[in-house]
């Protein structure tokens, strides 16, 4: 009924309001900042190659944060440089090995499992600011009088739980099981979409391109969008 009492909206009026981009833009940069750290700085790595002639007892990967393996052949944790003592390379092995044998013997990975998981629960938690497209502060405001938005919420999470954990299906997606730990991080950091909606409501509508709103008429209907959700 609501529906239908609402002013109607011209033709040309553009499908999204400068505060959609906004959201759009902000949340895209955010969690493309935060993949990027999951990706390049999370996990081991593989060097472009190593000096075989180096004196030192140092592996011939290097761990990044937290030290999560992704995909390093478990023997490969056990090779190492040449000895200091003789200077004589041990277990020489040509430049790009480790990327040749990671490309080889891939195998899922907790590494990929994390970057999975923070992927997916960032979306799930963005969904509850994709409720307020209007500019409201408040993304909470009747969430619980939509127990069907709830529901599918709760679905969704459990079914990336069941991807990631359940033996045979986290293979097909290249990840293995997750830690506790690992859990709460990743739900730690979907979570954070929640306090950047506070602070990408305070960006200025006239700091976006022009030429993407050009063509938006405020003033046009009643000034709620069609798409809202209470």
């Amino acid at each position: 009924p609501d529906l239908l009492t609402r002013k109607p909206y011209p033709r040309t009026q553009p499908l999204l309001s400068p505060y959609m981009l906004r959201s759009l833009l902000c949340h895209a940069i955010w969690q493309l900042i935060i993949l990027c750290i999951f990706i390049f700085g999370v996990g081991d790595v593989c060097p472009d190659s190593h000096n075989l002639n180096y004196c030192g007892n140092s592996t011939i990967y290097h761990d990044n944060i937290g030290a999560v393996k992704s995909g390093r052949p478990a023997a490969f944790d056990s090779q190492y440089l040449p000895s200091a003592e003789n200077c004589i390379p041990v277990n020489e092995r040509p430049p790009g090995y480790c990327k040749q044998e990671v490309e080889e013997d891939s195998k899922p990975n907790q590494h990929n499992a994390m970057i999975f998981t923070v992927f997916v629960l960032m979306q799930l938690f963005n969904q509850i600011n994709a409720r307020k497209i209007h500019g409201e502060w408040n993304a909470f405001t009747g969430i619980f009088d939509n127990k069907f938005f709830l529901s599918v919420m709760g679905l969704e999470f459990a079914m990336q739980f069941l991807m990631v954990e359940i033996p045979g299906v986290n293979t097909a997606v290249g990840c293995t099981g997750m830690t506790f730990g690992q859990w709460v991080l990743c739900i730690f950091i979907g979570a954070t979409e929640l306090p950047m909606h506070l602070l990408i409501a305070r960006v200025p509508l006239k700091w976006l391109p022009k030429r993407l709103t050009a063509s938006y008429d405020s003033g046009a209907g009643d000034g709620i969008p069609l798409l809202a959700m209470k």
